[in-house]
């Protein structure tokens, strides 16, 4: 399996972490959620300051970022009462 033909859930994962399916939290994920999971790691671009107030005086919410690790904590923790 090449690089870009992964699945979402292995992305950025070393091998030897790959699981043999998708973990069930991550199997009903909307498709904003997957692009962000199956994004690797080199192609982020931390957005500056300006940018994010441009982007918000425009109201393309959708346009920030959110990082694979943080929305991997969120799908896997969705109440607050679990503990990252």
């Amino acid at each position: 399996m090449t690089v870009e033909a992964l699945p979402y859930w292995l992305v950025n994962l070393p091998r030897e972490e790959w699981p043999e399916a998708c973990p069930e939290y991550l199997v009903n994920v909307d498709p904003r959620d997957r692009e962000i999971l199956g994004t690797h790691d080199a192609d982020y671009h931390t957005q500056t300051w300006e940018e994010v107030v441009e982007l918000a005086s425009m109201d393309p919410v959708n346009h920030l970022v959110v990082y694979r690790f943080k929305l991997g904590i969120r799908v896997t923790y969705p109440s607050r009462d679990q503990p990252p």
